[in-house]
């Protein structure tokens, strides 16, 4: 006899009483199952709440294998427990079934919820996702196969009115441009992807409910699973020359005869077990992915996948065009946001103190304040980042003693009316007490987040909420002073372009975008604009447009031996210097997930490094004066004559602002060796000419050479 009492009691038992006995150890609780068991060991116990979904299956036992499940996505509420088939293998499994679509004029969401889908594996059967189901994904592939699949993340278009809500039974019709779509075929993933006209309706309303597809003149390589065939064909392949397939039934340009299926999974419930997820790396991402979409708290991930984990959010999506982050917020007059480091908690703090820098993975050129409990526009003060400044140290984690400094690029909007291009003067923040116009300077209508009141003669402040002194000084954005939190968000508007109101720029972003816009271009000088109108100046960059993809915009370049590339600040000069020693940081609106290294005449040697693995190498390349000698840094890649090695970890980096970049001249030599001067040991492949000089100083993956050394980013 095994009493099962209160919550905390729990027996583990060997025969699985949902899944008929498959021997793997599960342990269950009071709340799971009836008060008591009687009798042998091998008594099936009486189930009253079964499982979540697929994914909490998944996450309590990650050795469940495909097959049917008894799920109750509201535990011990009213609704029936039912059937559901649960994939465990697919992108990582934990993938519950909703609904399924064979005969190709089927439109496979309902208006309502047909639990008997969960365990149809063929045939039709139409279905809107049970509302009790907890996902943020869905999956559509073809039964039997393994490839091709998509996927599609809820984040990016959530709310009323939007797929989530299509895909759970609202009467709705769409055609819009949705991002979060991934697909995978020929055994790799595509990466996210935005659909640019993504259609979506019901038939029997006006218009009619005709099903879910890519708009029949585009691209036809996503989802077309319309309710009857598409004129156009740009598919890859269809079954059996099949006409009535075409548009109907096709996943990432391949049209099949067979059932195909649509499940969904909560990835944040089986973590590690689902295997690698990928979510938009920042609320302007999303919202650049996805205009419309409604302020709330997302997932995102600003490191990409296989790095630091993904972490809810609270995403302003209104503000000044929305598209921002939430880094820290300030509630007791007497709270320091800053901190030395990044803290992920702060990110859906919205209504409590937490400090925190900014997530050192995540781009961005903006911060903002705000409070964040009044209407979006009522106030708000936002400082375009410099990112060489005092300010972007400190808010990045630098400990500054307090000192008064003068801080350009600053905006303010109160009730509507903007006010641009302001310099504020006095201002004065520190590690231990803030940031805050100089009280004794008399503005105070600019940014006042001290750690103690304001106790000058003749405050200047516009509006004081009750009355409250203790605000004063402490808790003002543009001059008013209010009891509610205080945000601070960060964005960087490349990622969300029109859709946060940056006006397009006539030259493209980087070299990746004229890639993408003309994938014949050739390798040469072109003009790109990374702020778009924000500001600064387009210039002339080197593009690679061949180089294990093509799309790299050069950085510096290194000729000389001893030349030291690192630079605290960003010279657009070097984006064309292709011949000529020339060191800079990387442009600061110039967003990128890799860094490449190679020799100017050829590449034939060439090193990559994931450059969202490691943030204190990324602030270094960034022009953040760091001193790191002999640190691990994982993301490494190189291709010699066709061949590729990797990933790999330097197992001891040196990057060193007054000395360059290079793993220890101790170790293998066979990555990158561009310190400022020469290596005694020699483990090189190539000492081009027998010049000593070039040892240690212009190696890449162990070949030494006098050409210019570049570094390129994409």
């Amino acid at each position: 006899d095994v009493p099962l009492t209160t919550a905390g009691d729990a027996l583990t038992c060997t025969t699985h009483p949902v899944n008929g006995g498959n021997g793997v150890a599960v342990a269950y609780t009071a709340a799971t199952f009836d008060h008591s068991f009687d009798g042998g060991a091998t008594e099936t116990p009486i189930q009253t709440a079964g499982l979540l979904s697929c994914a909490h299956i998944l996450a309590a036992d990650p050795g469940a294998t495909t097959g049917i499940y008894r799920l109750d996505p509201d535990g011990v509420g009213a609704a029936p427990a039912y059937d559901a088939y649960c994939d465990m293998d697919t992108a990582g499994g934990g993938w519950t079934l909703v609904h399924v679509k064979t005969t190709y004029t089927l439109e496979m969401t309902s208006t309502t919820v047909d639990l008997a889908c969960a365990s149809t594996l063929s045939g039709d059967c139409a279905s809107a996702i049970d509302p009790r189901l907890p996902w943020n994904q869905a999956l559509w592939r073809f039964a039997g196969l393994s490839s091709p699949l998509v996927t599609w993340q809820r984040a990016y278009h959530d709310g009323v009115g939007g797929l989530a809500a299509y895909l759970l039974g609202y009467n709705l019709y769409a055609a819009v441009p949705i991002g979060g779509w991934e697909r995978f075929t020929a055994g790799a993933w595509s990466g996210l992807h935005t659909i640019d006209s993504l259609v979506y309706g019901y038939q029997g309303a006006s218009p009619l409910r005709e099903g879910l597809s890519e708009n029949h003149g585009y691209s036809d390589q996503w989802i077309d699973l319309w309710s009857n065939p598409d004129p156009s064909n740009n598919y890859t392949f269809v079954e059996g020359g099949d006409p009535t397939l075409v548009g109907t039934k096709c996943l990432a340009g391949e049209c099949r005869a067979g059932a195909v299926w649509m499940l969904v999974r909560d990835a944040s419930v089986c973590g590690a077990a689902c295997g690698q997820v990928t979510w938009p790396r920042s609320c302007a991402a999303l919202l650049g992915a996805s205009p419309g979409t409604a302020s709330g708290t997302y997932t995102i991930d600003p490191d990409g996948p296989g790095g630091y984990p993904a972490y809810d959010a609270y995403c302003d999506m209104t503000t000044d065009g929305g598209g921002w982050t939430l880094v820290n917020t300030k509630v007791a007059t007497s709270f320091v946001t800053w901190s030395a480091s990044f803290s992920s908690a702060c990110a859906t703090s919205t209504a409590a103190d937490c400090a925190s820098t900014p997530d050192p993975s995540m781009a961005w050129t903006e911060v903002m304040w705000r409070p964040g409990t009044v209407t979006a526009e009522a106030e708000n003060v936002i400082w375009s980042r410099d990112p060489a400044s005092n300010l972007s140290a400190h808010l990045t984690g630098t400990q500054i003693t307090a000192a008064v400094f003068s801080e350009p690029g600053f905006r303010k909007t109160v009730s509507g009316v903007t006010t641009s291009g302001y310099t504020i003067a006095n201002l004065v923040y520190g590690w231990n007490t803030n940031i805050s116009d100089s009280h004794s300077a008399g503005n105070d209508q600019w940014l006042d987040l001290w750690y103690q009141p304001d106790t000058s003669p003749s405050p200047g402040y516009l509006f004081t909420e009750g009355g409250d002194t203790s605000l004063q000084g402490t808790k003002c954005v543009a001059g008013y002073c209010r009891t509610a939190p205080v945000w601070t968000m960060v964005r960087d508007p490349q990622e969300c372009g029109a859709a946060c109101g940056l006006t397009p720029s006539a030259a493209p972003a980087s070299c990746k975008a004229i890639l993408a816009a003309d994938p014949s271009a050739t390798s040469g000088l072109y003009t790109i604009d990374p702020d778009g109108d924000g500001g600064v100046a387009p210039y002339s960059a080197y593009c690679d447009m061949t180089t294990d993809g093509g799309g790299w915009t050069l950085v510096e370049t290194k000729v000389t031996p001893t030349l030291v590339t690192w630079s605290g600040t960003f010279s657009p000069a070097c984006a064309s210097s292709t011949a000529a020693d020339c060191a800079s940081a990387v442009d600061p609106h110039l967003d990128y997930d890799d860094v490449l290294w190679r020799f100017s005449d050829n590449a034939d040697v060439t090193v990559r490094w994931a450059a969202r693995t490691h943030a204190a190498l990324r602030e270094f390349l960034g022009g953040a004066a760091l001193d790191y000698a002999g640190t691990p840094v994982a993301g490494f890649s190189k291709t010699v004559n066709g061949i590729y090695t990797g990933p790999y970890t330097i197992p001891r980096l040196h990057f060193r602002y007054q000395y360059g970049l290079s793993e220890d001249h101790a170790d293998s030599d066979a990555w990158i060796d561009l310190w400022y001067n020469p290596d005694a040991t020699d483990n090189y492949v190539l000492l081009e000419g027998g010049n000593t000089t070039l040892r240690g100083t212009k190696c890449l993956a162990g070949y030494c050479r006098a050409a210019p050394v570049w570094m390129l980013v994409r």
